[in-house]
């Protein structure tokens, strides 16, 4: 029989002491169907009549985490801090191991079925790379010489050459100028990968590059007509889709050879193109080689080693158009 401790659950929430386990490993609150409040017993069976369980432990190395249960599943979202010293929310697939840093700290939102989420944040599930918005510039004289990888890798986006510097806007956005501007990250990185992208094209001129991969041919361009842009490998393209000039735009590409995906905020997704090649890596609005170089302002940038299922793709597009505070 488990032991309760703290408030009356008629207040708001109460802790839940399991047998055996100390204070800290079950302690939360939750809503039952039927709107009364529950204590939450995390570490046995979600309560009968109970559709969803959330609450705050202590794992076992210590981190504060928040649980969300569904369906039998326990994921973890939590609070971890950084080297750098930033609060940032973690998330776990269910049964992995390796806590993987997905979002800075954010409200917390009370969903239709009583769960508590942090809000924003997305699935990190096999992350390869991320260049997040406002954090890990290294800069000198208002020009950015690195952006940091912030998923724990190492695969920091770096430019050595002044002259080729992007420049970092007051709202710490990247302007690539379009002549000479150009970042780059070297990295195994093979098919099938999805490179998500938080991007203002600038100016439009044809072939100019949005990214391309750090070795091969693996390009997202300006194409046709102002203002598109289409997604190529080495044997074809992707249908074109716009992306206006002078806003920005959640821009998914899945790399994934025959099954290649462009996605531009929620419009119809394009397909097409062919070759398997690696990407070898990131290179930010020029050819691997720096030439094309496109004309465009880069908000965030996030890179999966994984073809994105639809569902993810959608949750992607979401959050990179609250990041950027767009409606798309």
């Amino acid at each position: 029989m488990p032991v309760l401790c703290g408030i009356n659950r008629d207040n708001f929430g109460a802790m839940v002491v399991a047998a055996g386990k100390p204070p800290a490993r079950a302690n939360g609150w939750g809503i039952a169907p039927d709107a009364t409040r529950y204590v939450n017993i995390l570490t046995g069976a979600i309560p009968a009549g109970v559709s969803r369980a959330s609450g705050i432990v202590f794992d076992s190395d210590g981190d504060l985490c928040m649980t969300v249960s569904k369906s039998g599943a326990r994921l973890y979202q939590g609070f971890l801090r950084r080297d750098d010293g930033v609060m940032v929310a973690t998330y776990n697939p269910p049964g992995a191991g390796a806590r993987m840093v997905h979002a800075p700290i954010g409200p917390l939102l009370v969903d239709a079925d009583g769960a508590v989420h942090i809000s924003g944040g997305f699935d990190g599930t096999n992350l390869a790379a991320w260049y997040r918005f406002g954090a890990g510039i290294t800069q000198a004289g208002g020009f950015a010489s690195a952006w940091a990888d912030q998923s724990g890798l190492g695969r920091d986006l770096t430019q050595g050459t002044g002259a080729a510097q992007p420049a970092v806007n007051p709202d710490g956005s990247l302007l690539f100028n379009g002549t000479a501007h150009w970042m780059q990250a070297l990295f195994t990185l093979p098919q099938p990968a999805t490179v998500c992208m938080l991007a203002k094209p600038v100016s439009w001129t044809n072939a100019d590059r949005a990214w391309s991969g750090g070795t091969g041919s693996s390009r997202l361009s300006q194409t046709t007509a102002t203002p598109q842009i289409a997604y190529a490998q080495t044997t074809g393209t992707t249908a074109s889709a716009d992306a206006t000039i002078g806003n920005y735009h959640s821009i998914i590409v899945v790399a994934n050879d025959t099954n290649n995906v462009l996605r531009v905020n929620n419009t119809t997704e394009q397909t097409g193109g062919g070759g398997s090649g690696a990407l070898g890596g990131i290179t930010l609005c020029a050819t691997s080689a720096g030439a094309n170089n496109g004309n465009f302002e880069i908000k965030e940038v996030v890179i999966f080693s994984e073809a994105l299922s639809l569902a993810r793709r959608a949750a992607m597009a979401t959050y990179l158009a609250s990041v950027g505070g767009i409606t798309i």
